[in-house]
């Protein structure tokens, strides 16, 4: 559930139950009427919604400079704002009196050139401030019709710019956006073969007769499939599951000249004659993501069923009786929508083929240490830099399995830690490829000790004891600032019990009481939480097999 305060140039009419589309999952305040940015509370997401009739007069087209200078003022307190707060802030802003009353005036280009300062101004503080989020309301108002949504009446009445229906369909709008924000997205997209990606039995029909690609459904197929293929591209793991024969649903994927999807763009087949929910169950193994990662689509009802009985956590798709309208549907689902990515999205299919070689060939290997000393890895210290917050912030927000807290960072929050704190990401390579940044670790110093605030560690990366390595790391930082040791703090989550493995394993740490906690800390045992418990790592302390990467 997340803290979020609305505010607007226009009233709301807060008390309509227009607004329980956002109240029941999360915790909502409006500001005072005409108040933005005069919070001096936290909050995780704030809304701002701007109407620029509010802001500017457009009827005063002879003084453009003077309404420009408005224009400056307000986004220079939007900056002002963004400097302090460590929330999430969404911008929306219409100006719709411009498309209402003024669409033929003779000024119509200086009304125009309002909206896009406005608008220019704001995409330059997105490009700084990866945490604020901009919404073009004019684009909602206009799927419903502008008439609709905007109410003189209302305005004239209780200074509201907005009919009912409008109310609605902003409230709505923004339970949508406040969703992909706030929710992670889904990892995984498992796809059918037949009568799925392509039209008809590849078994019965035979590779030149299945529907691909032509007039008429064909192309409903081929569309569906770029589809899919833009999500993949957005770091989304496709997956085909089908009962099929392995090498007959490659050769279409390599050699059928209609296919978007090739067999580049698929991390892993489970092509075979078992149950789906046991290709499932053991690719969620395989790839160590959680069951709620995944999202299944497949045609034939019955699989569906099974699936949702067998795996509830897994996300069923229901296609629409019309194959034409797939790929609409594919596209709006909204568990695939991220507001940000990073560069580790465009690659994350080749990095798991990565994983899959470095796998099969351990196996090869009695040797583990020897094996692993072979394929050259070397990794990479980096400091937070414009090049690299997304991926940090996108590792707080997505890494669940090896992680030791779990906290969820802002772009704000992590620079805040950058200058007060050590904050260190780390990235892989060896002889499979780059497998990009992989791992974040927060310290904070409380007297003689460090505190681990987060250590998190992409899974696809374990089996490599890159977790000993940082660990040693934090170790040899904290002899090199004369202290006493290294304080590692562990919250229990439903899926972090690979990171209490990790800390079991190392057989080397102590468990800390409350009172020896508190005696280290002193005045700082206010950081001291119910639900943690804590571990004291010497600087004596061997931790084994931390030594394969000198």
């Amino acid at each position: 559930m997340s803290k979020i305060l609305i505010s607007s140039t226009s009233f709301l009419l807060q008390s309509n139950n227009i607004w329980k589309n956002i109240s029941k999952n999360n915790q909502i305040e409006f500001s005072e009427y005409g108040k933005i940015f005069s919070s001096f509370k936290s909050y995780d997401i704030e809304i701002n919604l701007l109407f620029l009739p509010d802001i500017i007069d457009y009827f005063k087209s002879e003084n453009t400079e003077v309404e420009i200078k408005k224009i400056s003022n307000t986004i220079k307190l939007i900056e002002s704002h963004l400097k302090k707060t460590s929330a999430n802030i969404i911008i929306g802003f219409s100006d719709y009196l411009i498309h209402n009353n003024l669409s033929y005036s003779t000024d119509k280009y200086f009304f125009n050139k309002y909206k896009l300062f406005f608008v220019d101004n704001l995409n330059i503080l997105k490009k700084k401030y990866r945490n604020l989020f901009i919404l073009d309301l004019d684009l909602l108002f206009a799927n419903s019709g502008f008439n609709k949504s905007f109410s003189q009446r209302n305005f004239y009445l209780m200074n509201c710019r907005l009919s009912l229906q409008g109310l609605i369909s902003l409230s709505k709008e923004l339970s949508k956006f406040i969703k992909i924000i706030s929710t992670n997205p889904k990892k995984v997209l498992i796809l059918d073969c037949d009568n799925t990606i392509w039209g008809g039995v590849l078994a019965e029909d035979g590779f030149n007769k299945i529907k691909i690609g032509q007039d008429g459904i064909g192309k409903a197929f081929s569309d569906f499939q770029k589809v899919a293929k833009k999500i993949k591209n957005n770091g989304t793991l496709l997956v085909l599951a089908s009962k099929n024969e392995k090498s007959d649903v490659k050769k279409v994927l390599n050699s059928h000249r209609a296919m978007i999807l090739k067999d580049s763009d698929i991390t892993s087949y489970k092509v075979n004659w078992e149950e789906k929910s046991k290709n499932i169950l053991e690719l969620s193994n395989d790839l160590m993501l959680g069951l709620d990662s995944f999202v299944f689509w497949d045609d034939n009802p019955i699989e569906r069923a099974k699936v949702k009985k067998k795996l509830p956590s897994v996300y069923v798709f229901e296609p629409k009786a019309d194959v034409s309208d797939w790929p609409k549907q594919l596209s709006e689902y909204q568990g695939f929508m991220k507001i940000n990515s990073s560069k580790e999205d465009e690659k994350k299919t080749i990095q798991y083929k990565q994983r899959d070689k470095f796998l099969e060939k351990k196996k090869l290997f009695n040797d583990e240490l020897k094996y692993l000393k072979n394929i050259k890895i070397k990794i990479k210290k980096e400091k937070v830099n414009n090049s690299n917050i997304d991926r940090a912030v996108q590792l707080t927000h997505k890494t669940n399995q090896f992680n030791f807290t779990t906290r969820r960072y802002n772009h704000n929050r992590i620079l805040y830690f950058n200058k007060k704190n050590y904050v260190t990401l780390f990235n892989l390579t060896d002889i499979y490829g780059n497998h990009g940044i992989i791992s974040l670790l927060i310290l904070k110093q409380f007297k003689d000790f460090l505190l681990i605030d987060t250590f998190l560690l992409s899974c696809r990366i374990l089996g490599r004891y890159v977790e000993n390595y940082i660990l040693r790391y934090s170790q040899q930082l904290s002899k090199k600032k004369k202290l006493k040791g290294v304080i590692i703090q562990y919250i229990k989550t439903k899926r972090n019990s690979p990171a209490l493995n990790f800390i079991d394993s190392l057989k080397i740490l102590n468990k800390l009481s409350k009172p020896e906690l508190i005696n280290i800390l002193g005045k700082q045992k206010k950081i001291i939480q119910k639900n943690s418990i804590y571990y004291l790592l010497k600087n004596e302390d061997k931790i084994i097999n931390s030594k394969i990467y000198e």
